[in-house]
Parts: C-alpha cells; structure tokens; sequence
C-alpha cells in the first residue's frame, strides 16, 4: 500500500500571478470550469469577452489572454 499511497499522491501546485490581467483571466477561467468540463463554445466566448476589454486591447502581447 505504501508505494501505491506515493505513487498517486497529489502534489500542491504553486501558481503565480504575474499582472492583474493574468488574475482576471484566471477567475474567469476557473469560473467557465467549475462544472467540472470547459466546452469549445466557453472558450470562444471567454476569448470574445475578453477581445472587447480594453485592458486586453492596448498591450502588444495581449494575444497569450486571449487565445
């Protein structure tokens, strides 16, 4: 039991946030997901949503949120 116990523990994952863009990204993002499954059509949304923001509109590398 004890190698099975190591084998399929979970590790914590540490994440950061680097800008408050990669923060609402994020909670949009773990909102779509809260049911457990993020369909094609969540993501197409989320990316027009986020294409109408000007936060994400006047940076040159905004396209990384948004796809």
């Amino acid at each position: 039991m004890g190698f099975f116990d190591s084998l399929f523990k979970a590790q914590p994952v540490q994440i950061t946030i680097n800008d408050e863009r990669e923060a609402f990204v994020s909670i949009l993002y773990a909102c779509a997901c809260a049911d457990g499954y993020l369909s094609d059509d969540e993501i197409d949304e989320l990316a027009s949503f986020l294409s109408t923001k000007d936060k994400f509109l006047r940076t040159s590398n905004a396209m990384p949120y948004i796809l």
